[in-house]
């Protein structure tokens, strides 16, 4: 699938809501396509001077748009692809593009994994004295508290590649 793409150094899982401030000329160029068109773009992470993999997100909200032109906008992450191919410029446009393969979300974790790492995580916030809201256990992925287990950078990047939900657990 062609996408455009708006290339980061950060990593936005599934179902993650993602807060960007839109300044450059060319993305304000694709968030006012994304508009009219209902259309969705891609995050490739931008990670040793590469970007392979990357997560869609769809344009949710204007929150706040500036004079320049500039925005502040809410999106939503939805599924994470791989990028087959690259282009600074999509045909006809100022923005980055080219061609995804979205990775399958294998749904195969048990509730005795998830049970774990929930339970580890208590306890990580408990020794580090930070209040932990609590889960439902059906509710649950490896993604929804993939930014507060203490990962590095390169090891989301890492978890955001695994398309087993046993493995990621």
């Amino acid at each position: 699938m062609k996408l455009p793409l708006f290339p980061l150094q950060t990593v936005f899982f599934p179902g993650e809501q993602v807060p960007l401030h839109i300044f450059e000329e060319r993305y304000k160029v694709l968030i006012t396509d994304c508009r009219e068109h209902a259309a969705t773009f891609g995050i490739p992470v931008y990670i040793n001077d590469s970007v392979a993999y990357g997560t869609e997100v769809q344009l949710v909200e204007v929150v706040n748009s500036y004079e320049s032109g500039a925005m502040d906008i809410i999106c939503v992450a939805r599924q994470v692809f791989k990028v087959v191919t690259f282009e600074n410029e999509m045909t006809g446009k100022p923005y980055a593009g080219g061609i995804v393969q979205f990775l399958d979300n294998i749904n195969d974790g048990d509730d005795k994994q998830k049970r774990m790492v929930l339970s580890k995580l208590r306890e990580l916030y408990q020794l580090m004295d930070v209040p932990f809201d609590t889960i439902k256990e059906e509710l649950f992925n490896s993604f929804t508290l993939a930014h507060k287990m203490g990962l590095s950078f390169e090891q989301e990047y890492q978890l955001l590649q695994i398309p087993r939900e046993s493995e990621r657990l």
